[in-house]
């Protein structure tokens, strides 16, 4: 457990409380792993409606132990919650988390549960009202069996909780419980009751009247989720594929920032990016410099990175994703492009023949093509249209990078359009493409072109 100053104070006020209900939680989550294991009841990935009450119930029980007046009894109810839950997540229970306990740079919001939480909620009224009705009873339970000093028979209170066949019939009568759907504009519900961490008034909540913190939520919920799953395969990329992993993870988070907050500054984009990419990865992040270097020296592999992390973004708001996907969203979309065959293709002329790799066919001295990033979106098939200029036989070459061959018509990876001859207003193109990227190698070769 890494605590800084913040989680030191929780710490040194509540040291009583914390092992009270640390050792209570323990009886708890013994519980549930024997109704896992041997009796195959508890599955929060199943049941979605277990995760929510096993959250509920910790945030309740917590807050009848320390209270919910202060900011400081606030942080240490979220901090006593998710310890709980982390032991769940860490024996393949999937959890609703904040990710308080084991966030090391900062303690988390704690204004505001969980985006599917809330719509979970708000989706199923009958089975909150009951739920919360059953808990607040093993709450006082709790309390008295503290007085007493007497908690052997409260030693499956959430066992009997997330096994109850009640609840579960009025879960089902409620919604899905989509994790987003349609739009970023979805209605969300905010907190507003006496309790910050856990919206149980349902009464007391409504809907945010301003829309940009609604879509900054979101996001922050979204990137939330991934925190502990990212940095965990952070940790395993080699050092070779160091830089990718943060080019992969700097494009997931400004196409993030563009869906949700709307902003089409590119350099504002840029720096919010980078701050998302050292929350998302515990680690230093590479500057704008060298992701700009590493696109131009990886033109295709850029292509491809963009093309297939944008589709994965835009899915988020799709009708079919599940909140259950949230969590390793990126690391899914890293374990398929890190090691992207898209290094070895070989991009050719198709008027002379002339042919180079695409890694760093940009900017090396001795290469005769140069590979502009700019494209055209082919209607027909969504591919990336990009256009090649051969310094050899001076025509540009139409063609789309397609490592995975998703057309069906790719030749070694790339699908080849058209070629035709090198006019000044196409040069002129090249030339400022070029110029963009600060490529000295391919500007000198250009202007030869001018020249002879």
């Amino acid at each position: 457990m890494f605590w800084n100053n913040r989680r030191r104070a929780i710490k040194d006020t509540f040291t009583p409380q914390i092992k009270v209900f640390l050792s209570y939680a323990s009886f708890q989550n013994t519980g549930l792993l024997l109704s896992k294991k041997l009796f195959k009841k508890y599955d929060t990935e199943r049941n979605i409606h277990q995760r929510l009450l096993t959250y509920m119930y910790y945030d309740i029980l917590a807050s009848s132990l320390i209270g919910s007046e202060t900011q400081e009894e606030i942080d240490c109810v979220g901090f006593l919650r998710d310890t709980a839950l982390s032991y769940l997540d860490d024996t393949d229970s999937p959890q609703f988390r904040t990710y308080h306990a084991d966030n090391i740079k900062d303690v988390s919001k704690l204004d505001k549960a969980p985006l599917e939480v809330l719509q979970l909620l708000d989706q199923n009224e009958d089975f909150t009202r009951s739920a919360v009705a059953k808990i607040g009873t093993l709450a006082k339970d709790f309390l008295k069996g503290l007085d007493q000093k007497d908690m052997k028979p409260l030693s499956d209170q959430l066992k009997h909780l997330v096994e109850d066949e009640g609840l579960l019939r009025l879960f089902e009568t409620g919604s899905e419980g989509h994790f987003i759907k349609n739009n970023p504009s979805t209605t969300i519900k905010d907190n507003t009751t006496s309790r910050p961490p856990g919206p149980w008034e349902t009464e007391g909540v409504k809907q945010s009247n301003e829309e940009e913190d609604k879509r900054t939520y979101l996001l922050e919920q979204t990137l939330g989720q991934q925190i502990k799953h990212v940095t965990a395969l952070s940790k395993t990329i080699d050092d070779a594929y160091a830089v990718r992993f943060q080019v992969l993870v700097f494009y997931y988070c400004s196409f993030l920032l563009a869906a949700f907050l709307k902003i089409d500054d590119p350099e504002v984009v840029q720096v919010k990016a980078r701050a998302y990419v050292a929350k998302l990865t515990g680690m230093q992040p590479i500057t704008i410099e060298v992701f700009n270097a590493y696109i131009r020296e990886n033109p295709v592999f850029a292509g491809t990175a963009n093309e297939f992390i944008k589709i994965s973004v835009n899915n988020i708001f799709s009708d079919d994703f599940s909140g259950n996907e949230i969590p390793n969203h990126l690391v899914g979309i890293v374990e398929q492009l890190i090691f992207a065959n898209s290094d070895d293709l070989l991009i050719s002329c198709q008027y002379c023949g002339n042919e180079w790799k695409f890694q760093n066919v940009n900017v090396l001295p001795e290469t005769t093509l140069y590979c502009m990033d700019n494209y055209l979106t082919n209607e027909e098939t969504g591919l990336q249209v990009n256009a090649c200029l051969c310094f050899k036989c001076r025509r540009v070459t139409e063609f789309a990078a397609d490592p995975f061959n998703e057309s069906g018509m790719a030749e070694n990876g790339i699908e080849y359009f058209k070629t035709k001859p090198l006019t000044a207003q196409l040069l002129l193109g090249f030339h400022q493409n070029a110029e963009k990227h600060g490529n000295e190698v391919a500007i000198a070769k250009m202007d030869k072109l001018v020249q002879n």
